[in-house]
């Protein structure tokens, strides 16, 4: 039950975002998720206290989603800026930090900047699109547990977790492909494109396990950190990056995509 309502005003709050996503309010939001997946994973990590580390990498991946309707020579300007500065914290905080935090943390800021990047990236290059970066994952995710439960048997990845099965795998991967040919449909319907079913279908295959692993990798970092959700911030569903950590790889994905096909 506190599941379902986080989810209710979720999209309360999310629905109304994505109208007006041709607006500021886009990249704010995502701006403001993204600097709360920099405090989720830097807290799991206990480096919410080193504030010369995290408030520059939330810093950057605020900045993100706005350099996306700028140029992109300015996030990746901004991105060598952030990465050096992580690179020479080692001098400047000797003693005060470590390599493998450094490690981490540039790593994570960078892979939340570019996730929440690409995410306003492709609502620019693909307006009708678009909101396969979320239904996808998150249709992927419901198969996932619902078939997992009328099927599973098979453990998919029980030391990274548990509950994965072999047929919430698949599952996964079906409800991947059927929204996104639902979502072909309509947009070339009722909006008048042409969109190929034949590339985007072929393309959903990637897309579903990359939306998999995006999954698998955050709890491998989970683990890692001794945690079992990245954040309470959202009942029922943990942290906001336990809900994005499908969607950020699926964005990049999908940006990468617009390279090649726009």
């Amino acid at each position: 039950m506190k599941r379902i309502f986080t989810a209710l005003v979720l999209l309360a709050v999310f629905v109304p975002v994505l109208v007006f996503s041709h607006t500021a309010a886009y990249p704010v939001f995502l701006a403001l998720a993204g600097i709360m997946c920099v405090w989720e994973t830097s807290r799991c990590k206990g480096l919410h206290k080193k504030h010369f580390l995290w408030i520059p990498s939330a810093l950057y991946v605020g900045f993100a989603p706005f350099s996306a309707r700028m140029d992109t020579k300015i996030f990746l300007a901004v991105s060598l800026v952030f990465l050096v500065y992580i690179w020479f914290s080692g001098v400047f905080y000797y003693g005060k930090t470590n390599i493998n935090e450094l490690s981490y943390l540039g790593f994570m800021g960078f892979y939340i900047a570019l996730g929440v990047y690409s995410v306003v990236a492709v609502r620019d290059a693909w307006p009708t699109l678009y909101l396969l970066v979320f239904v996808a994952p998150w249709v992927s995710d419901a198969m996932a547990m619902y078939t997992g439960k009328l099927f599973g048997k098979r453990k998919l990845c029980p030391n990274i977790s548990p509950k994965k099965t072999v047929a919430g795998a698949v599952g996964s991967m079906v409800g991947t492909m059927l929204v996104t040919l639902v979502h072909l449909f309509v947009v070339n319907t009722w909006f008048g494109c042409e969109y190929s079913y034949l590339l985007f279908g072929l393309c959903a295959i990637p897309a579903g396990i990359i939306i998999q692993l995006g999954d698998l990798s955050a709890s491998v970092v989970k683990r890692n950190c001794g945690v079992k959700d990245y954040g309470n911030l959202l009942p029922g569903h943990g942290g906001v990056m336990d809900r994005c950590d499908s969607i950020l790889p699926t964005a990049i994905f999908a940006f990468l995509l617009s390279f090649l096909l726009v």
